[in-house]
């Protein structure tokens, strides 16, 4: 199993050693959570005040606040919508990458190297990563360090093939 990250970059978290708000560490920023319809759980794509219910699932607000209502036999539930917070959504802007992020790469290249053979990029995976190791062998808290710098070349790499200004993605909890 593990958590995944999807968005302009993909990947997965290194179990056990990366946590999902890693990124937070070298600049990156949480955004707001998007919202999500309670009792059908339809993703609400807009802004909560744009649409007062699922149009997808149900006819009007009045069915789908009393399937709510029902649901969690309260009658005093006011709104179908929730914040979805199972996922964490990022944003990596190049200004803060550059004055955090990319001095963290170069302060540990050399050590970066020494457990690292190659990483490539592939970038029909939207930026998905390969690693080929070295011999040498670590724990935990290097392997901290390695998989930091492992997103954070990823992140890199698409900043310099895209020529963006943000890097986005969503972070499973």
């Amino acid at each position: 199993m593990g958590r995944w990250y999807h968005g302009q970059i993909h990947g997965k978290f290194w179990f056990g050693v990366q946590s999902s708000d890693a990124m937070v560490n070298y600049g990156a920023h949480e955004l707001p959570p998007d919202f999500m319809f309670k009792s059908c759980g339809c993703c609400c794509d807009c802004e909560p005040d744009e649409k007062d219910y699922c149009e997808g699932c149900y006819e009007s607000y009045e069915e789908h606040i009393q399937d709510i209502r029902d649901q969690e036999d309260d009658d005093n539930i006011t709104e179908c919508f929730e914040p979805d917070e199972s996922n964490g959504n990022y944003e990596y802007d190049t200004e803060l990458f550059e004055d955090q992020g990319l001095p963290y790469i170069e302060k540990h290249e050399e050590f970066f190297n020494k457990y690292i053979e190659s990483l490539t990029f592939n970038e029909d995976n939207d930026y998905a990563y390969e690693i080929n190791w070295t011999k040498e062998d670590f724990g935990a808290d290097v392997g901290e360090i390695i998989a930091d710098l492992c997103m954070l070349k990823q992140i890199q790499h698409f900043f310099q093939k895209e020529g963006v200004r943000n890097c986005s993605w969503n972070a499973e909890y």
